[in-house]
Protein backbone atom coordinates (compact mmCIF):
# COMPACT_ATOMS: atom_id res chain seq x y z
CA UNK A 1 0.00 0.00 0.00
CA UNK A 2 2.49 2.33 0.58
CA UNK A 3 4.40 1.59 -2.95
CA UNK A 4 1.00 3.11 -4.02
CA UNK A 5 0.73 5.68 -2.26
CA UNK A 6 4.16 6.88 -3.15
CA UNK A 7 3.26 6.00 -6.99
CA UNK A 8 0.74 8.35 -6.61
CA UNK A 9 2.91 11.40 -4.68
CA UNK A 10 5.35 11.17 -7.77
CA UNK A 11 2.76 11.16 -10.49
CA UNK A 12 1.45 14.49 -8.53
CA UNK A 13 4.18 16.07 -8.22
CA UNK A 14 5.13 15.55 -12.35
CA UNK A 15 2.03 16.87 -13.10
CA UNK A 16 2.94 20.08 -11.30
CA UNK A 17 6.71 19.89 -13.14
CA UNK A 18 4.88 19.24 -16.90
CA UNK A 19 2.04 21.94 -16.29
CA UNK A 20 5.12 24.57 -15.24
CA UNK A 21 6.94 23.68 -18.17
CA UNK A 22 4.04 24.08 -20.29
CA UNK A 23 3.66 27.81 -19.12
CA UNK A 24 7.13 28.43 -19.35
CA UNK A 25 10.45 27.48 -19.43
CA UNK A 26 11.80 30.09 -16.32
CA UNK A 27 10.50 29.37 -13.51
CA UNK A 28 9.33 32.47 -10.37
CA UNK A 29 10.80 32.51 -7.48
CA UNK A 30 6.97 31.57 -5.72
CA UNK A 31 7.06 28.62 -8.32
CA UNK A 32 10.70 27.57 -7.10
CA UNK A 33 9.13 27.82 -3.37
CA UNK A 34 6.22 25.62 -4.57
CA UNK A 35 7.94 22.48 -6.19
CA UNK A 36 10.28 22.69 -2.83
CA UNK A 37 7.27 22.44 -0.43
CA UNK A 38 5.56 20.25 -2.60
CA UNK A 39 8.66 17.94 -2.59
CA UNK A 40 8.45 17.63 1.02
CA UNK A 41 4.63 17.23 1.31
CA UNK A 42 4.60 14.51 -1.30
CA UNK A 43 7.96 12.73 0.04
CA UNK A 44 9.73 13.26 -3.58
CA UNK A 45 13.64 12.72 -2.95
CA UNK A 46 16.67 14.15 -4.62
CA UNK A 47 17.25 11.76 -6.83
CA UNK A 48 13.49 11.49 -7.80
CA UNK A 49 13.15 14.60 -8.36
CA UNK A 50 15.76 15.03 -10.93
CA UNK A 51 14.49 11.72 -12.52
CA UNK A 52 10.93 13.39 -12.98
CA UNK A 53 12.76 16.52 -14.25
CA UNK A 54 14.52 15.10 -16.90
CA UNK A 55 11.08 12.77 -17.83
CA UNK A 56 9.48 16.57 -18.19
CA UNK A 57 12.09 17.87 -20.26
CA UNK A 58 12.19 15.24 -23.23
CA UNK A 59 7.94 14.96 -23.06
CA UNK A 60 7.17 15.54 -26.54
CA UNK A 61 3.96 16.74 -26.01
CA UNK A 62 5.06 19.68 -23.68
CA UNK A 63 7.66 20.73 -25.93
CA UNK A 64 4.37 20.72 -28.72
CA UNK A 65 2.60 22.94 -26.12
CA UNK A 66 5.49 25.33 -25.86
CA UNK A 67 5.55 25.60 -29.74
CA UNK A 68 1.96 26.21 -30.47
CA UNK A 69 2.39 29.01 -27.44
Amino acid sequence: MEAQIHQLEQEAYSAVLRAFKAQSDTLTWEKEDLITELRKELRVSDDEHRELLTRVNSDEIIHCIREWR
